[in-house]
């Protein structure tokens, strides 16, 4: 009421002002002095600014829809696999309500860790169920056996493992590199050989510790992260 009150009586100067014959006054159309008031950055030196960036850490927005893409579909074939508890934990991972936080939070903080390690191991152990028994999924299994070992079958891990590093990270690995997958190779063969025990061969079971452990590695390393 008290804003209508004010438009109506701010009409009422505007028609008095051209009743008594003010009218409205032309305008300056003289060109300004188009220099930057001192110390204002040229507008080049924003771009720049606004482009050139530090590292930083996925978003929220960002996991939602990269999780999906990397760890394939669940145990249907129909629903792409996700962490269950992202969305419970959105707000806390630093994503914007717009209500008490209206700022995107990048900072990989400790607490972002610990629930990214929740995700991991979570998410890895979906995918393994996705490609339990004869599934058609192949995802951490697509150039080995489910019981091929770095003694039995070291060329099909290797491959593996240069499929992985690209579907995790992006990294492509050259055929003949042999080092950027070594920490890897060796990871999954002490998983193995920690799972088998004193057994004499390596089960199903034993090498799918391997690759939960490198699935598990892989996504929670800075390589998956930071960007």
């Amino acid at each position: 009421m008290r804003r209508a009150l004010l438009l109506s009586a701010l009409m009422s100067l505007s028609l008095v002002a051209c009743d008594e014959g003010q009218g409205t006054p032309d305008l300056d159309t003289t060109p300004r002095d188009t220099e930057l008031p001192p110390g204002h950055p040229h507008v080049n030196d924003l771009i720049s600014l606004a482009t050139a960036r530090g590292s930083g850490r996925l978003s929220v927005s960002q996991l939602r829809k990269s999780l999906p893409v990397v760890a394939g579909v669940d145990a249907s074939g129909e629903n792409g696999i996700t962490w269950g508890r992202l969305e419970a934990n959105a707000t806390a991972l630093g994503e914007a309500d717009f209500e008490t936080i209206t700022i995107e939070n990048y900072d990989p903080s400790p607490l972002y860790a610990k629930f990214m390690d929740d995700a991991a191991r979570d998410v890895c152990a979906q995918m393994l169920s996705a490609e339990a028994g004869d599934a058609p999924a192949k995802t951490l299994y697509r150039f080995v056996e489910k019981t091929d070992t770095v003694e039995s079958n070291p060329a099909g891990v290797d491959q593996n493992l240069r499929y992985l590093k690209l579907r995790f990270h992006g990294v492509r690995v050259a055929d003949d590199d042999t080092e950027s997958i070594a920490p890897l190779r060796m990871l999954f063969a002490r998983a193995v050989e920690a799972a088998q025990g004193s057994n004499a061969t390596a089960s199903e079971s034993h090498v799918r510790e391997g690759w939960r452990l490198v699935c598990v590695a892989m996504m929670t390393s800075a390589e998956f992260h930071i960007y």
